[in-house]
């Protein structure tokens, strides 16, 4: 008698997604696995890598290099300084239209602040940068907002000085002037080495925020070397009569690195109504009569769990201009209504979508491709277009827009249509309704539309174009959100009790001669549809099947020559569906009994991400739902004499159910894992992650065939 269990890959496998490896992972059923770095999360990385976060204090921009030099007194303007490097997400801005003057004092206050600095602190060879000093002092006046800032960074190693040696000064585009008080290196010796204003990098920080007009000035330190400090000062002046809405902004006095020295010093006109909270543990705080001092000392760098949103868990502090969320609802309606006006394209394309005759579901649907497919997706909040949507009749007549443009054009739509439709700004970054301590609009980088449909609020999100209009992206599911209607307070996007879902069907067939003919069918569906949409829509074909092999290979171990089709991809309304056929010839003794393990490797993946390795923080499990059929068939040489064992474990964070049904030729295992959607604190991480652990190594389907006596 033989024994046969087949883990179809003796080597390691590394997956690859857009340069975003994963650990290497063995596919037996003793693998510690992917944790929470599985095919979800590798794609996601490798799609939010192009969307990248900006809120912690920026530094270490990888830019080239340019040339150091001693300045006293420099006056420029960006754009007619020679040399200057101008990028931008879209490509080149336009960059005479961002004004920074330097007036570089040679024996500035901070420089000789910061001489004494040197010398007295920490060093050693795996020192990180630390930053010794944040200031800011921001004066909130009718004419506008002025903000005064002082950095100075110490760089222990040369490590820290290569990977970390610059700093940003971030403004708007369209409303604030800079003025650069000084930008240089303090060396260990006490010689100064000024930043060289034609140096400056400009770059468009907001690709992915839509709801300003940031830009990043790049400042890379000159001639630094281990025990170097970095100086930078400058002031940002804010023009009231440029702003689109009243002015809001956070801090986060806990960052990556630490902090020796922060403090914020915030003033206003008596009798402005301004607004502020602290929740940071770290920061004490007193309030005057129209201003507010903060301070904290020694805060040591922030620590983090890889599944996190940091926003909902690191202290922060808010100033805001808005009375209430009523005025914040008031401000950004206004500008929708603004985009909406005196629009006669809306009519004349809702006319040629909708037919006499169709269903409610199929208008919305319809309405929802157009406004995510059909008008290209492109960020642009410049030139007064920061909260403001661009006019409808414009986002029709150039065929693209960014997610306010989208999402007003289909709010309007919806309503010719007779849905009540309404806008919605979101916090994609944020989970947490209790965080936001005051209303400010500086939460919401994104805009999508919800409606009532019966006794559900829906949400369509249309910068999706990959998922089908039941409900909103994957990325913004569970998000923070605030309904423009007025009365509203934040609250939650809708989110799917299985978020990632996916049907597993696998036909096995043994032949005479003991080879095996392998059909797999992955069927993803809802918010995983579009995930792999559009994971796979700008790849070739070739890149495609590349991919599905790759994964294949990864999940099931190395394939003899085998075969890949998809389903799906076109049509939203359907699963995403991967086909795959391989064969094995040879694989067992045809001439003894059958003795057979195989593993349901693609619910074992799938178990694999949602081992969770949060230490430090809660983390929300979006839900997991797996159903896996397989079928196994044999020529009459063998005869099926046991199958199993079926399943069914209950525990407070899920189940797992497994039936096996037998005859004489085949037999099936219909196994379904559903894990749904929750919060799991940091006490219980370990506990949930065991309980997949346990789900996941009962991945093995075991089967005993005899050899039937020849006739």
């Amino acid at each position: 008698m033989q024994r046969v269990e087949v883990i179809r890959s003796e080597s390691t496998h590394c997956g690859v997604v857009h340069g975003v490896q994963g650990p290497p992972f063995r596919r037996s059923v003793d693998a510690d696995g992917d944790g929470i770095r599985g095919r979800r999360q590798r794609i996601r990385d490798a799609w939010l890598a192009q969307r990248p976060s900006r809120e912690f204090q920026s530094i270490g921009r990888r830019l080239p290099a340019g040339r150091s030099g001693l300045r006293t007194t420099v006056k420029s303007r960006v754009g007619c300084i020679a040399g200057a490097l101008v990028l931008g997400g879209g490509g080149l801005l336009a960059a005479d239209e961002f004004a920074i003057s330097w007036e570089l004092d040679g024996d500035s206050d901070i420089l000789e602040r910061s001489r004494g600095l040197v010398g007295n602190a920490p060093s050693g060879d795996r020192e990180p940068p630390r930053q010794f000093l944040y200031s800011v002092h921001v004066d909130i006046r009718a004419e506008g907002i002025a903000k005064e800032v002082r950095r100075v960074w110490y760089f222990p190693t040369v490590a820290s000085a290569q990977e970390y040696g610059s700093d940003t000064i971030r403004f708007d585009g369209r409303t604030d002037s800079v003025v650069v008080r000084e930008a240089a290196t303090l060396l260990p010796s006490g010689d100064v080495v000024r930043f060289d204003p034609e140096d400056v990098q400009v770059v468009d920080s907001d690709t992915y925020d839509e709801f300003s007009d940031t830009k990043e000035a790049v400042i890379l330190f000159p001639g630094l070397e281990p025990g170097s400090l970095a100086v930078l000062h400058f002031e940002v002046a804010t023009d009231r009569a440029a702003m689109e809405v009243p002015w809001s902004h956070a801090l986060y006095p806990q960052q990556p690195f630490p902090r020796d020295h922060f403090e914020l010093t915030a003033s206003w006109e008596p009798g402005r109504e301004v607004q502020w909270s602290n929740d940071s543990v770290h920061v004490n705080c007193e309030a005057g009569e129209a201003s507010i001092h903060c301070v904290a000392r020694n805060i040591l760098a922030a620590e983090f769990d890889s599944g996190m949103n940091w926003r909902d868990e690191i202290g922060q502090m808010v100033i805001s201009e808005y009375r209430d969320w009523d005025h914040v609802i008031g401000v950004a309606s206004d500008a929708f209504a603004k985009a909406a006006r005196r629009s006669a394209s809306a009519s004349h394309v809702y006319r040629e979508l909708i037919d006499d005759g169709m269903s409610r579901q199929a208008v919305i649907a319809r309405l929802h491709a157009f406004a995510s497919r059909e008008i290209r997706y492109v960020a642009v909040s410049e030139r007064g277009h920061g909260v403001t949507p661009h006019a409808i009749d414009e986002t029709l007549d150039r065929r693209y827009g960014d997610c306010k443009d989208k999402s007003v054009l289909l709010t309007r739509l919806l309503r010719l249509a007779g849905v009540d439709a309404y806008p919605v700004l979101v916090a994609t970054r944020r989970l947490a309704v209790d965080r936001l301590q005051i209303p400010a609009m500086t939460y919401f980088d994104h805009a999508l539309v919800c409606f009532e449909d019966g006794a559900r609020r829906r949400c369509v999100d249309t910068v999706d174009s990959y998922t089908d209009s039941s409900r909103p992206a994957y990325w913004v599911q569970g998000r923070v959100a605030l309904e423009l209607v007025p009365g509203s307070k934040p609250t939650l996007i809708p989110h799917d009790r299985y978020r990632w879902q996916v049907d597993v069907d696998t036909s096995i067939a043994f032949d005479a001669q003991g080879g095996q003919t392998e059909t797999t069918v992955r069927s993803y569906l809802g918010a995983y549809a579009g995930v792999m949409r559009s994971f796979l829509a700008n790849r070739s074909a070739d890149q495609a099947m590349r991919w599905a092999r790759d994964e294949y290979e990864r999940v099931s171990g190395n394939l003899p020559e085998a075969t890949f089709e998809f389903s799906g991809m076109d049509d939203v309304s359907e699963p995403f569906s991967v086909h795959s056929t391989a064969s094995y010839p040879g694989l067992v003794d045809a001439d003894a009994d059958l003795d057979y393990s195989e593993m349901s490797v693609w619910l074992m993946d799938e178990l694999n991400s949602a081992i969770l390795d949060n230490q430090r923080y809660r983390s929300f499990f979006p839900g997991l739902r797996v159903s896996s059929e397989h079928r196994f068939a044999i020529p009459p040489t063998w005869r099926f004499e046991w199958a199993g064992p079926s399943l069914n474990f209950e525990f407070e964070y899920g189940t797992m159910r497994r039936e096996v049904r037998t005859d004489a030729g085949s037999v099936r295992f219909s196994t379904v894992l559903e894990l749904p959607a929750r919060w799991v604190t940091k006490d219980e991480a370990d506990r949930f992650s065991e309980f997949a652990r346990v789900l996941r190594d009962e991945g093995r389907l075991s089967m005993y065939a005899s050899l039937s006596s020849p006739p």
